[in-house]
């Protein structure tokens, strides 16, 4: 079967280079100066590469794109000098994969086996995932930073000497945090805090060969 491959790159030479390294994939590249150019196509569907240039840019052009397609589509993001910390607001963002470029021909290879074994499993998890960033992005700063310990697993009283706050306070940002999330339980609460990206990514760099 066919896949469709969508790149979203502004440099001209690079385009061509990188449809070089995607053609002979069993794959129709098409390929797009921006993203706003990219979700004009109405065909658009696949899986999307997708430079993050300026530096850091990726996590931004995600939400756009899914804003102006209100469709979730894997996102394969690509740098030439990948900084671990970029990658992990990538990923939290939704990206599939980071890759290095030029592309290492065996990590491509490695997307593309990803892609065809868990593509609907990626987009219903995602789904999952943009759910919960949306109500956690509906949190104050010290309900997020509650549910951040919280996901770590300390108790109240945990959370209160890693905040500096009293146990009562963190009741009250708790209670509210609930609230807010529509949580009934406290696992219910960790398990929204865990799709939103609030656990710790200590994975990221080894997970996407950016190290």
């Amino acid at each position: 079967m066919t896949i469709r491959l969508n790149v979203i790159e502004p440099d001209v030479r690079r385009r061509a280079r990188i449809s070089h390294a995607l053609n002979g994939r069993d794959a129709h590249v098409e390929i797009y100066d921006d993203v706003a150019e990219a979700a004009r196509d109405g065909r658009l569907g696949g899986l999307v590469f997708m430079s993050d240039e300026p530096a850091g840019a990726l996590a931004a052009k995600i939400g756009h794109l899914r804003a102006a397609t209100q469709t979730i589509l894997p996102v394969v993001g690509y740098g030439e000098d990948p900084q671990p910390h970029h990658v992990v607001a990538a990923v939290r963002a939704g990206a599939m994969d980071y890759l290095r470029w030029p592309f290492d021909e065996r990590l491509l290879d490695g997307v593309f086996a990803r892609l065809a074994n868990g593509r609907d499993r990626f987009v219903q998890e995602e789904m999952l995932r943009s759910r919960a960033r949306a109500r956690v992005h509906g949190l104050s700063d010290r309900e997020t930073d509650v549910l951040t310990q919280l996901v770590k697993g300390l108790s109240n009283k945990e959370i209160g000497r890693a905040l500096n706050i009293s146990h009562r306070t963190v009741e009250i940002h708790r209670a509210n945090m609930m609230s807010k999330l529509g949580a009934q339980s406290t696992p219910d609460a960790v398990r929204i805090g865990v799709y939103a990206g609030l656990d710790e990514l200590t994975a990221a760099a080894e997970l996407l060969q950016v190290a």
